[in-house]
């Protein structure tokens, strides 16, 4: 408090004195092209005085005659430090554009910040000013759209998932390290807010990822959030938006038309197909066109009247019209930060609410408060708190969803009459038995999908809160550091099905008995069916770290030694609930111990139990160090070793002593004497190797059992074997070597990096026999398997037109190419190797670790077979061939089924105060397997595909079209190989339109004296496709027959700084 008196009383003392002082004015442009740069910071003589400069770029204030030291910063641009002699004068401040300047750029690893200039590993920086063109709450789609040697999977794992120069696992965790403010956050991205976000540093080789150790082998994204500053005056920040996204185009989907599925049904009834369904004691559901056919009281007449009707229908329309809607999203955000002499502070707030196509309803609240405080002249205190809350609300049942017993949805149904009123579908029995049972004392037993949603929805909660503490003394070039972070994840659902939903009233149905009177007994008892499930992360991270920083003579360096301990207890539970009374909150105790007769097939079950705990808990203990030195800050030498232990790893791999570590050197080549290349104005070469490790929570060193349950013959809890022990389980290794050139070129015209590497995966987790007798069955996980990966990755800026209008490029380019060099195959059959139309772990050493096989077959023979070989002769023995009759050198190996060559280009224009972001992104050199007609899947479960249409149906049709006949009695064999043949094999290469974002800045004349400046934009996402190699029109990122493409978004909003 004393310091601020003096500082007070200084401030009217110069008050007192102006008549001393000479008025200094000055103003604040680009280099680039001279255009004024608003809301600069000015801090005279360390902090004496500090101001910034207005919307003109200009700012004014007295000073004494004498030199004075002027510090300038901008975000985007290099900070300028200067001495000004005389105060009386104007004064013309040029900030160079970041961009301009490699060696400005500093890097944050999680545990130090270190330049760029100074680093000789592969890093990529993003800032939150390039995140923040893109629109939305999710970090991972913005990522996707400006990352380099970064890609977004979604089609072999069947979710999004980044991959970071490729894949690094088989099947250990394939997910990359995020370091959320110096610790691993152990959750979801979209937790995150993306307005909270300062920078992103992508860390891709060892030399960068090593000092992670065992959980770093996929890669580490590290996010920085913003931070106060000193001497910083109160500046309040404001982004609102409003985001509006099309509904679906369902008709894009590959759907059988009705009347062909009805064709097909028609033609399987007048074979008698249906007949042992229509007969059973167990009443399988029938279609409505089944039901017509086995109906003797109406007219043909009649039935052919209703098949004509039914041919129009198309599920589609009442989706369309009943379920889907448009979309749209709303976010507010609010910053303030300040900062004085000694401290920083910034708070935030930030609400997001969105209703999706299928009225799903969340809402997100984010907090932020950061604190930087100076307790004593070398000894500084940070403090941060990051809160988010979300709620959701399910919504409507989407596109392939509604299924039955038998299997999928009709194409021809109907949710709605004329009048809107709801029909019921078929779902677990033919409707014909359920309309028989009216007057029964049971509930209504009808499935009505339009309102069904109505009864029952689920309510989820989640809190995730972040607190990290710091603790940092600094004295002559040693810096000691105390780190605390707790992360407490909660969450918990609710899902409520009422009576009125067909769940409900299907399962007290199932188990009604009805006694000799007539009486009916609900052994699942009248009310509600309440299912509750709660979740609990608890994380804790306690890190002590000296850091030490000497520069003497030519020589630099910087040494980093800590040790760090880590927690994670995740605790779970779910419960059901029978006979709720919402009003009452009183529910009803069932037997779980007797089996009941099925109401319709007499078959005797247990009534569901849905209750369970779990709990898992891991350790990590850790040491690390780092050491880096410059000579003449030309040449660099860095190394740094990191060792691990974990209550998972067996007890081999804890006993040694075996750390990851990395080295690198690098030498800026423009420094030396030698160097006289104008057009170069920086060069530096970098080379790396070093060790990365992917550790499994999942697995463990000892024998584990689980309990399953409790046994409904002993009433006592059971137990199975989980996991066999495995002393010698560790960590996966990735070893890297890297090298790489930075560049700054034409005068900062051109700027960039490109990286070469080599990435070698041993012991990777893969299965590998074991004696049956053990119990865990013939496999278990071991570190058995291995896989090799090189590429490229290549960044490139560029200031292509200054002046008024200006013209910035940057582009993302990588290739990556990943094979398997061991791995333990479970199967010889050649079904296995083709896969199915997701892709998998081909297990084939020298293969693409994804890969494309196919049988060969060069189209159908006469008879609409496909063609197919067997020991190089053409044969129809379709069952020998999928299995152990084709040998793999027997196959086709059309190549990778992941990208091997991938990117985005962002250009970004202005003029006066219109701004456009325009991004592209590609992903080429790889194969998808498109899905066909099935037609074993379409008799016994009703999938159908619009394929069926362009089958061979006549001599003739086989030389233009590759769709098989139809055959009835169908071979299952000749369907698989079909499925796995190179007919189906298509190219994934595509170029797609990520977004583009149109600003305009208020003129400074239009606003107020309380407003800096006010930014008005338009963004929109999801463009589509600008070119794709395959000619069906398919979307190879979500090519399934029910994923839906995302639609385009259009947001609106404005940015206002006061």
């Amino acid at each position: 408090m004393k310091s601020y008196i003096i500082a007070l009383l200084i401030f009217f003392c110069s008050i007192a004195n102006s008549r001393a002082q000479q008025r200094f004015t000055g103003s604040i442009v680009s280099r680039a092209d001279g255009s004024a740069l608003p809301n600069a910071t000015i801090i005279i003589d360390q902090g004496k005085l500090n101001v910034q400069s207005d919307r003109n770029g200009q700012f004014s204030l007295g000073l004494s005659s004498g030199p004075h030291h002027f510090k300038i910063s901008l975000l985007n641009y290099s900070t300028l430090d200067t001495v000004i002699r005389f105060a009386g004068q104007s004064v013309r401040f040029e900030l160079i554009p970041a961009i301009h300047q490699l060696e400005e750029v500093t890097v944050n690893t999680g545990y130090q910040k270190v330049g760029k200039e100074k680093l000789t590993g592969a890093y990529q920086q993003i800032s939150g000013a390039v995140l923040n063109e893109q629109v939305g709450s999710n970090i991972m789609r913005r990522l996707e759209a400006v990352g380099n040697g970064l890609s977004v999977d979604r089609e072999s794992f069947n979710r999004e998932r980044i991959n970071i120069r490729g894949v690094s696992t088989f099947s250990g965790p394939g997910n990359v390290l995020v370091v959320l403010d110096n610790f691993p956050y152990e959750g979801s991205l979209d937790n995150l807010n993306p307005n909270d976000v300062e920078s992103i540093s992508i860390l891709k080789d060892a030399a960068a990822t090593s000092i992670w150790g065992s959980r770093a082998g996929n890669g580490v994204i590290v996010i920085q959030t913003k931070k106060g500053k000193y001497n910083q005056p109160l500046s309040i920040s404001a982004n609102l938006n409003q985001s509006f996204k099309q509904a679906p185009d369902l008709y894009r989907l590959p759907q059988m038309s009705s009347s062909d599925f009805i064709d097909v049904e028609l033609n399987l009834f007048q074979k008698g197909f249906y007949l042992a369904n229509y007969n059973s004691p167990n009443k399988p559901v029938l279609s409505p066109v089944v039901e017509l056919m086995y109906n003797n009281t109406i007219s043909q007449a009649d039935k052919d009247f209703r098949i004509a009707e039914y041919r129009k229908k198309d599920v589609r329309d009442d989706f369309t019209k009943y379920f889907y809607q448009n979309g749209y999203t709303q976010q507010y955000y609010v910053q303030a930060a300040s900062g004085g002499k000694g401290f920083g502070w910034t708070t935030s707030a930030g609400y997001d609410h969105s209703r999706s196509e299928l009225n799903v309803k969340s809402d997100r609240l984010s907090l932020r408060y950061g604190l930087n405080f100076d307790l004593l002249q070398n000894l500084k205190l940070d403090l941060s708190l990051l809160y988010t809350g979300s709620n959701t609300l399910t919504g409507k049942t989407g596109y392939g969803s509604i299924t039955s017993a038998t299997g999928s949805l009709y194409p021809y149904a109907s949710f709605a009459d004329e009048n809107g009123n709801a029909l019921p579908v078929a779902k677990n029995y033919s409707l014909n038995y359920i309309n028989s049972l009216n007057g029964l004392k049971l509930l209504d037993w009808h499935y009505y999908p339009l309102n069904d949603d109505a009864y029952q929805q689920t309510k989820g909660h989640f809190d995730d809160l972040n607190i990290n503490t710091g603790l940092n003394y600094k004295w002559n070039g040693l810096s000691a550091t105390l780190l605390y972070r707790l992360q407490r994840q909660s969450g918990n659902s609710n899902l409520l099905q009422e009576m009125g939903s067909f769940t409900t009233r299907n399962l007290i149905n199932a188990f009604t008995q009805l006694s000799n009177t007539g009486t009916a007994v609900y052994k699942v008892p009248l009310g509600s069916i309440n299912d509750r499930s709660a979740s609990l992360l608890r994380a804790q991270d306690l890190r002590a770290q000296l850091n030490y920083t000497k520069k003497f003579a030519a020589h630099g360096i910087d040494v980093m030694l800590g040790a760090e301990r880590r927690e994670q207890i995740n605790n779970g539970d779910h419960f059901r609930s029978y006979g709720l009374n919402t009003n009452t909150l009183s529910i009803t105790q069932v037997d779980y111990t007797t089996a009941f007769p099925n109401y319709v097939t007499g078959s005797s079950s247990y009534i569901p139990d849905r209750q369970g705990i779990s709990q898992t808990q891991n350790r990590y203990v850790s040491a690390y160090g780092n050491i880096s030195y410059d000579y003449r800050e030309q040449y660099l030498l860095y190394g740094s070793a990191r060792r691990d232990a974990t209550n998972f790893f067996g007890i081999n791999t804890n006993d040694k002593w075996k750390p990851l570590w990395s080295a690198g050197i690098g030498w800026i080549i423009s420094k030396a004497g030698f160097y006289h290349l104008k057009a170069i104005d920086f060069m530096k070469l970098r080379l790396s190797y070093g060790f990365s490790g992917n550790a499994d929570p999942n697995q463990a060193g000892l024998t584990t059992i689980q309990y399953v349950g409790t046994s409904v013959y002993s009433q006592a809890p059971y137990a199975i074997i989980d996991k066999k022990a495995n002393p010698d389980l560790k960590w996966e290794t990735v070893q890297t070597i890297n090298l790489g050139l930075d560049f700054n070129a034409l005068s900062g015209r051109l700027s960039g990096s490109i990286d070469g590497y080599l990435k070698r995966g041993k012991d990777l987790l893969g299965v590998y026999p074991v004696d049956y007798t053990t119990g865990v069955g013939n496999f278990i996980t071991k570190n058995v398997a291995s896989m090799e990966g090189r590429g490229i990755d290549l960044q490139l800026n560029s200031l292509n037109t200054q002046g008024l209008l200006k013209w910035q490029s940057t582009l993302n380019l990588s290739a990556n190419k990943t094979k398997v060099t061991d791995y333990y195959l479970l199967s010889n059959s050649a079904s296995d190797w083709v896969g199915s139309t997701t892709a998998n772990i081909s297990g084939i050493v020298g293969s693409p670790v994804y890969s494309i096989y196919a049988f060969k077959s060069p189209g159908l023979d006469a008879a609409g077979d496909p063609i197919a070989f067997l020991k190089g002769e053409v044969s129809k023995d379709y069952s020998k061939i999928t299995q152990t009759g084709t040998s793999l050198d027997e196959l086709k190996l059309f190549g990778s089924a992941l990208p091997t060559v991938f990117g985005n280009l962002q250009n970004r224009f202005s003029y006066k105060g219109f701004s456009l972001q325009l991004s592209l992104s590609f992903k080429l050199g790889y194969y998808f397997r498109r899905q066909s007609i099935n037609y074993s899947r379409l008799v016994n479960s009703g999938v159908g595909h619009n394929d069926y249409g362009l089958r061979w149906q006549k001599a003739g049709d086989e030389l233009i079209t590759d769709v098989p006949a139809f055959i009835y009695p169908n071979n299952s064999a000749r369907d698989a190989f079909y499925a796995g043949s190179e007919a189906l094999v298509e190219r994934g290469d595509h170029i797609r339109f990520q977004y583009a974002n149109l600003g305009y800045k208020l003129p400074g004349k239009w606003l107020g004296k309380a407003i800096r400046d006010a930014e008005f934009y338009l963004n929109t996402t999801n463009l589509g496709m600008l070119w794709q190699a395959n000619k069906k029109g398919i979307d190879p990122d979500y090519a399934g027959p029910t994923i839906l493409r995302p639609a385009k978004t259009i947001s609106a909003g404005c940015r206002i700084n006061f």
